[in-house]
């Protein structure tokens, strides 16, 4: 597997490691052919990742100072999980189902999916906390609030954010997935979850 980072936003050798060892699947070094760090210039102020299923290259969004965050493993890990659960051929992703969805129903299915990637993360002792989840703004019993820095304030923002786009029974989606990670979730299952 070729690894490109032109601007040395990773540690050396760390990216290797990771994906050698992501508890999501035991060969993601070997069915990933390429990955391509690149700096952000989006504007998105988030980590992110691109996924060609076709070649099986990886395109990884970080900003300049990545490495100076205090979590920046577990982003790493997070954002390889959406490529471990791509590849994975129970969870069955699947473009044409994310593209029948309206632009409310793809927000909310981003939301399950990474709270479940972050649910399983934590269940491997690899989920952190980071400077970016301190000081955010949800909706907590009705009114605007910050968000305990707290693994429960991060799941009450789960929770507000899929109320924002007018999800039923959020509460026990959060719950469910949080507290049963290592039940399968297929793509076409959180889907269900969100309709």
């Amino acid at each position: 597997m070729k690894i490109i980072d032109s601007n040395n936003l990773i540690p050396a050798g760390v990216l290797k490691q990771l994906i050698k060892n992501h508890p999501f699947s035991t060969n993601l070094y070997q069915q990933i052919h390429g990955i391509t760090v690149s700096e952000d210039d989006s504007g998105i102020p988030r980590p992110r990742v691109n996924f060609n299923h076709e070649t099986c290259e990886v395109i990884l969004y970080l900003d300049p100072l990545f490495d100076q965050r205090s979590n920046y493993k577990y982003i790493l890990y997070h954002e390889l999980g959406h490529v471990a659960d791509r590849l994975n051929p129970n969870f069955a992703y699947s473009e044409e189902l994310k593209s029948s969805l309206s632009d409310h129903e793809r927000y909310a299915l981003m939301e399950v999916w990474n709270l479940y990637i972050d649910a399983r993360l934590h269940h491997y002792g690899l989920f952190q906390l980071g400077r970016n989840d301190k000081n955010i703004y949800c909706r907590i019993n009705g009114k605007l609030q910050i968000a305990p820095y707290s693994i429960e304030g991060k799941l009450l923002r789960h929770i507000s954010s899929l109320r924002s786009v007018k999800i039923d029974n959020v509460d026990s989606i959060v719950k469910g997935i949080w507290e049963n990670p290592m039940v399968f979730k297929s793509y076409r299952e959180l889907i269900s979850l969100i309709k």
